[in-house]
């Protein structure tokens, strides 16, 4: 009996055409799993420039802005990162004075410096006026602005701090000669550099008439 060749290899024919086809879809997933993994990693790569970027930005502003920074972290007021400026204002080497706790520079009391960490740390800018310590011993008149700054692993404080010393000694001063110049019986006048006066208080006048 003769068999058909047709017939003979039609099951070697469907099994060619499923292969062909399994592979061709096999070939669109792997191309489309390439395309996938393509666009992730640029996107990736772009995101981590724009990282980088701003990472340098912040870096830039931190660093070079003339202005004394600190960041702290509010659980226990250890100083995680200082710029320059809070360098060569405090007087410490910058390793010194990452290993140092906020305490340690401010004059303030224990319960004091917990409330104003403690406000910063919730949300609102916090802003107080005190004295700090120097590394010279020298102690100063401070300014300081705290607010939350959140990283990647935990919450910091980012703290900007002016150096207020001398316009507060101007402040006392004229404080001093306001009262002084309202003393009741003591008299007392003002003049430039040649004589001529230039104020007055009431005890001077009914003292000369």
């Amino acid at each position: 009996v003769g068999l058909d060749e047709q017939t003979l290899l039609a099951p070697v024919e469907a099994s060619l055409a499923r292969a062909t086809r399994q592979n061709t879809i096999a070939s669109v997933i792997v191309m489309l799993l390439a395309l996938g993994t393509s666009w992730l990693l640029r996107n990736a790569a772009d995101s981590q420039s724009r990282l980088a970027a701003g990472e340098a930005r912040y870096r830039a502003a931190f660093e070079e802005n003339a202005s004394i920074k600190l960041l702290v972290d509010p659980a226990g007021g250890r100083i995680v990162d200082a710029n320059e400026a809070a360098v060569r204002f405090y007087g410490y080497p910058r390793e010194q004075l990452l290993s140092m706790g906020i305490e340690q520079l401010n004059c303030m009391h224990e319960e004091e410096l917990a409330r104003f960490l403690s406000h910063a740390r919730g949300g609102d800018p916090e802003h107080i006026a005190f004295k700090q310590r120097l590394a010279s011993g020298e102690f100063r008149r401070v300014e300081a602005y705290a607010g939350p700054l959140a990283d990647d692993e935990r919450a910091l404080l980012f703290c900007v701090i002016h150096d207020i010393s001398e316009r507060h000694a101007t402040e006392q001063r004229l404080k001093l000669a306001a009262s002084m110049f309202a003393h009741p019986h003591e008299g007392i006048f003002y003049c430039d550099a040649d004589g001529r006066i230039l104020d007055v208080n009431d005890a001077y006048t009914r003292l000369t008439g």
